[in-house]
């Protein structure tokens, strides 16, 4: 039966949020391999690899710039202050060890020759994207003089230079690799897109920053604004992933690809990604925030690491659209998110064929009026779960509508994905959505029954208008930090985005 207001009253305490009654701890039988395993090289060099782009100060960069590329440039230039390139010759010039400077004004591109002649690679061709590689040592860098996530005015502007008619969309990516060679060791870092210009449209199934076939690529500090009056249709993003692998994404502003909130469009859209590091980022108003597909590649989310982003007004933060992930692989992670005003925190759905998902964590998120109303559930499942050996901590639900649902999932199905503990719910509706016999459900019985949230938190978790915890807050020191992130391994740790209380969540300052 589903719980009664009064019992829900009951359930706050004293101090507006009581534990709710211990049991064996679901953990018990999910050793912590994170814990025990050191991280493998790969994924260390990813979290190198951000580190070093989110330590530089982009103006700084700028000002070591070995080229410089400039809007009113003639296509003579070698590159210099005094003649710079266009942004056209800095695409086939620029090698490893290169940091190309490109001064404030606006880029218009034309579409590659290779799509004019195979028009079916139309949506993956960039305008510009760079001929040669870099290396790990000297990655070719192309930077703006002002980061166009920290600035409105003085940006440096590319446009595809594709336009559209009567709402038909035919164009071509902005800026990215280059599909059919390999690409390796390239950063784009402060550029700014707007999709609602004239000579700036992309198709759908497209990304204004489309990444085909490429390793160690970062995007950082960019602004990418979809067009708010035309439906981008199926899969328009800010960026496209495809086949790449050890990639960055990080401080960037990502918003209005909406498309009517229903049809996959994306701040970040992934196919066949490994080890890519999505960061610092605020997805505004993005049909879906992240969304990692499973078309025709196999293995899907292989050390996926998603944390430290603000999503807002979102259907959801993240859309797991038939991901295959490899059960006992690498383990992916969404952390320290805040999520506002979206309709799901985590969608899991598929639009054909399996959807398995294993071996990802999500821990110390923090949710903020989750709303729904038709479909309600925070973590939802549109498909029946498969696959397993996921963790669900640390993570406060404020004033949402429900906490878990699905119409097409049982409870233990639910259960017997992941273990799901420590948590702090506060709910308008009811703990759990969809169904009628998942609504039906009494935080009891997913506790006794089923052996989840046994240590969990109902009620006010005492949060400010930021959602930092309160000094009083029941949430302090109530969860566990399973992967010693914060202190030692399995020791307490609060609940919520807001860990150290000096995170900064979303684009950090220039």
């Amino acid at each position: 039966m589903k719980i009664s207001r009064r019992d829900f009253n009951l359930l706050l305490g004293s101090t507006g949020l009581a534990a709710c009654t211990p049991g064996m701890d679901p953990l018990d039988a999910a050793p912590d391999r994170d814990a025990q395993v050191p991280p493998d090289a790969s994924d260390a060099g990813a979290e190198t690899d951000a580190n070093a782009d989110a330590a530089a100060p982009r103006e700084g960069l700028f000002a070591r710039r070995t080229k410089t590329v400039s809007p009113d440039a003639d296509g003579s230039g070698d590159g210099s202050d005094a003649r710079p390139w266009t942004l056209t010759q800095a695409m086939e010039l620029a090698v490893a060890g290169d940091v190309v400077g490109i001064r404030p004004g606006r880029y218009v591109g034309r579409q590659p020759q290779a799509s004019i002649d195979d028009p079916s690679l139309t949506n993956n061709l960039p305008a510009w994207a760079p001929a040669n590689d870099g290396t790990a040592e000297a990655p070719i860098v192309f930077v703006a003089q002002f980061s166009a996530a920290h600035h409105d005015t003085d940006r440096s502007e590319l446009h595809s230079g594709a336009s559209h008619g009567a709402g038909s969309r035919t164009g071509w990516p902005c800026f990215g690799t280059r599909m059919r060679t390999r690409t390796s060791h390239v950063k784009w870092i402060g550029l700014y897109a707007d999709e609602g210009d004239p000579e700036g449209h992309i198709s759908q199934d497209c990304g204004v920053i489309t990444c085909w076939n490429a390793d160690h690529v970062t995007i950082a500090e960019c602004h990418v604004v979809g067009d708010p009056d035309v439906d981008g249709g199926d899969n328009y993003s800010a960026i496209r992933l495809e086949g790449v692998e050890d990639t960055a994404i990080h401080d960037n502003r990502l918003e209005g690809f909406w498309g009517g909130g229903g049809t996959n469009n994306s701040g970040v859209i992934l196919y066949g990604v490994d080890r890519l590091r999505v960061e610092h980022n605020h997805f505004l108003r993005c049909a879906h925030g992240v969304q990692p597909k499973g078309a025709g590649y196999g293995l899907e989310m292989q050390a996926l690491t998603v944390r430290l982003n603000h999503f807002e007004g979102c259907v959801s933060a993240l859309r797991l659209h038939r991901p295959v992930a490899n059960p006992g692989g690498p383990r992916s992670r969404v952390q320290q998110n805040l999520v506002e005003d979206c309709r799901y925190f985590i969608e899991l759905t598929t639009s054909s064929g399996v959807m398995r998902v294993a071996d990802l964590d999500v821990f110390n998120n923090t949710i903020a009026r989750g709303r729904d109303g038709a479909d309600p559930g925070c973590i939802w499942w549109a498909a029946p779960p498969d696959g397993g050996d996921c963790r669900v901590f640390n993570n406060l639900f404020f004033d949402v509508d429900a906490y878990l649902g699905s119409y097409s999932a049982s409870a233990a199905a639910i259960a017997g994905f992941a273990a799901y503990d420590h948590n702090a719910l506060s709910f308008a509706r009811s703990a759990f959505g969809g169904s009628r016999a998942l609504q039906d459900m009494a935080l009891s019985e997913w506790q006794s029954t089923h052996g989840q949230d046994r240590s969990s938190l109902v009620g006010d978790p005492r949060v400010d208008d930021a959602y930092r915890l309160q000094p009083d807050s029941p949430c302090v020191g109530a969860g566990r930090d399973l992967l010693g992130l914060f202190g030692p391994v399995d020791g307490p740790v609060d609940i919520g985005a807001f860990v150290t209380g000096g995170e900064t969540i979303g684009i950090r300052t220039a």
